[in-house]
């Protein structure tokens, strides 16, 4: 399988078939970064589980992550609200969680916008 990279998508390319759309494993994304970086993918594999493991820790602790340009990781708390259990067909009460949001950019928005103003 060969994998084309453009500025911002991977389009997969099997052999002998159309050009697909997809998505890449975590093993598959190291490999790329490591041959446009020109780093050992062993390199990369270190660096992308280093930032792994600082989200999983900033996520533990409530913190947020804003990588500008790109998306915002936080957490959110949902408080205990009135609910309604459809299938007793009774009121209920929703207890509290926490969520982890993950925001993209409004930059993602206007880049999809650009590219399908291209293709028309």
């Amino acid at each position: 399988m060969n994998v084309i990279y453009t500025k911002f998508e991977i389009i997969r390319k099997e052999d002998n078939m159309e050009e697909k759309k997809g998505k890449i494993s975590k093993k598959e994304f190291i490999s790329e970064i490591a041959k446009q970086a020109r780093f050992t993918q062993s390199d990369i594999s270190i660096v992308v589980n280093t930032i792994e493991d600082i989200l999983k820790d900033m996520v533990r602790n409530r913190e947020t992550f804003v990588w500008a340009g790109m998306f915002k990781l936080s957490t959110k708390v949902m408080p205990e609200h009135a609910g309604y259990n459809a299938a007793l067909n009774e009121p209920m009460i929703v207890q509290r969680q926490e969520r982890v949001t993950f925001t993209p950019s409004r930059l993602w928005k206007e880049f999809l916008k650009e590219e399908d103003e291209n293709k028309t």
